[in-house]
């Protein structure tokens, strides 16, 4: 033990000195407008070497600091991120003096917004819109501070375009691809990952494995894939000092990363043992990080009576909710008069009870940091809940002509177009909301499948496909809300499609899956048929012909199969 802790002290020290000469820079050296460029090469040159000699311990040192030195966030997202950012460099093997080059950049990346007013980054809150858009002016600042001093083009133009993205939607100048650097692309993913999870007065920090997953994702294609890997793999999706919890029970604390294989990293048991696992998909492996609670093994009471306070409005919100439902369907029992509107106002009551139980989760994490799955599989139930009360108005049909289901819509004419499309409007952004709080690695992944399935079928089918033949013409006063209806169908009956395929191929194997998606595929093209969208309906036709040719290719290969064991 106390050779762990003397080990450690060296690198939080070099830590706290890089921090101090950043804030140094910030205070004293861009004031007064004399920045020495060779003070900072011989400190980039001193973290190079740290990393190259003891890169696991100030790894630790760098990844587990508290984000926010004083109320300085500016300093330490400049020393976090240069860290980063060499590292990352470092796996795409830069030679020496580009990564001494790539650490100068990294470190000065952010030196414009210290030509903003100081509020910006000593707040202790959000940004509003119109600071938002001051913000964006920085790297241009930064730029021309540093046209005086002797720096490289390829450090000067990092730090002009640290904000452009690969999609085009960065700024200053919205560059593109192969238009921006790499030192840029570099740094961008290095501050992103740094931001993500870096602690704010204003916002909770996200766990290193949380942020690296994020990243990972690279949902809209904002960062270079290349660069992203490089992080990855120089951190591990497991990065140095993380508490996990291991396929056998065991706890453990990631103690090294394993660039060859980055979800397996070497791992310290967390016993007195201290003992070092390699992990692997063959002998044990990591099933995720800790929770703060697992890791505590309390929570601090100051937290539960905030949570507790914080969640009292729904909790009052859902016993309400709860009260009127079964009065409700007390009177369904009672009087068999408008059963229709009575289901609707039922799965309104049920969509409402899921939004407060949703909100109990988001309050458990913001406070706690713990993901509340009791709360979420009771707005997973809410959900499926809310769909049944809505198919038994509309039907479940997917793929059926409007005239068997027409005498159901009969009932609730009194529902116009714009209060069923904002019924189903809210009912998929809670869905959605729910299924982005599961997580991709949640078991109710695929369960949840079939919720967006129905969901669409309910939204198809809630409909008045007459109506909204005729509500079309621009002169309707519904065709805003039907055009927006029908748009959202379309998308929703194809996700759905796309959603039966996915779970067939990746999960399942059943071949009902498969032909649920082929259904729901059918069911957009009579859509498309009906509204005269003839290209978009014999491209959906032709993609159904092509899935079920593969359904009966599929078929005829397991029955070979079957048949040649036997």
């Amino acid at each position: 033990m106390e050779n762990t802790t003397t080990g450690q002290q060296e690198p939080d020290a070099i830590y706290t000195s890089f921090l101090g000469y950043a804030e140094f820079l910030i205070h004293h050296c861009v004031p007064n407008k004399n920045l020495d460029i060779g003070s900072i090469t011989e400190e980039i040159k001193k973290i190079c070497g740290i990393l190259k000699h003891n890169r696991r311990s100030f790894l630790h040192s760098i990844l587990h600091a508290e984000s926010a030195h004083g109320k300085n966030h500016l300093a330490s997202h400049m020393v976090r991120s240069t860290v980063i950012a060499i590292i990352i460099g470092a796996y795409l093997r830069l030679p020496i003096h580009r990564l001494i080059e790539l650490g100068i950049a990294a470190l000065l990346h952010d030196i414009g917004m210290t030509k903003l007013p100081p509020e910006f980054h000593l707040k202790d809150q959000a940004l509003t819109e119109q600071e938002r858009r001051l913000i964006d002016t920085h790297p241009i600042h930064g730029y021309k501070f540093l046209e005086p001093y002797n720096l490289s083009p390829s450090i000067r133009a990092a730090i002009l375009e640290h904000h452009e993205r690969e999609d085009g939607s960065g700024y200053p100048r919205k560059l593109t691809g192969e238009k921006i650097t790499l030192y840029a692309k570099i740094i961008a993913v290095a501050c992103s990952y740094e931001a993500s999870t870096a602690k704010r007065h204003y916002k909770k920090k996200k766990n290193h494995h949380t942020g690296m997953v994020e990243l990972l994702r690279n949902e809209k294609k904002q960062y270079d894939d290349a660069v992203i890997r490089a992080l990855v793999n120089s951190l591990s999706l497991y990065p140095i000092g993380l508490r996990v919890l291991l396929s056998d029970g065991r706890q453990a604390q990631v103690y090294d990363v394993n660039p060859e294989a980055p979800r397996y990293p070497i791992v310290e048991l967390a016993d007195n043992s201290k003992t070092i696992v390699h992990t692997s998909p063959k002998t044990i492996s990591i099933v995720r990080p800790l929770t703060r609670m697992e890791i505590t093994a309390d929570i601090p009471a100051d937290d539960k009576t905030q949570f507790q306070q914080k969640i009292k409005p729904c909790l009052d919100s859902i016993r309400e909710i709860q009260n009127r439902e079964k009065t409700l369907l007390l009177l369904l029992k009672q009087d068999s008069g408008k059963v229709a509107m009575t289901h609707l106002t039922l799965a309104e009551g049920a969509l409402n009870l899921a939004v407060q139980e949703l909100e109990i989760d988001t309050v458990s994490r913001t406070i706690l940091e713990i993901k509340n799955e009791d709360a979420l599989n009771e707005g997973r139930k809410s959900l499926f809940k809310c769909v049944s009360y809505l198919e038994a108005v509309v039907t479940d049909y997917v793929d059926a002509p409007f005239s068997d289901y027409e005498r159901n819509l009969a009932e609730i004419t009194s529902l116009d177009a714009g209060s069923r499309y904002r019924l189903i409007e809210k009912l998929g952004k809670t869905i959605e909301f729910l299924i982005k709080a599961y997580g991709d690695n949640s078991k109710w992944k695929w369960p949840l499948v079939e919720l967006e399935g129905r969901f669409a079928a309910v939204a198809k089918n809630i409909l008045d496909l007459k109506k909204a033949v005729a509500n079309t013409d621009p002169r309707s006063p519904h065709y805003e809300h039907t055009l927006y209806h029908l748009r959202m169908t379309k998308e929703l009956l194809h996700r759905a499609a796309e959603r039966y395929r996915e779970k067939y191929e990746l999960s399942t194997k059943h071949f009902d899956d498969f032909q649920k998606g082929i259904n729901f595929l059918a069911s957009l093209h009579r859509l498309h048929t009906l509204l005269g969208e003839r290209n978009d309906a014999e491209e959906v036709k032709k993609k159904k012909q092509a899935w079920a040719s593969k359904l009966d290719t599929d078929q005829k290969q397991r029955n070979n199969g079957m048949n040649v064991s036997a």
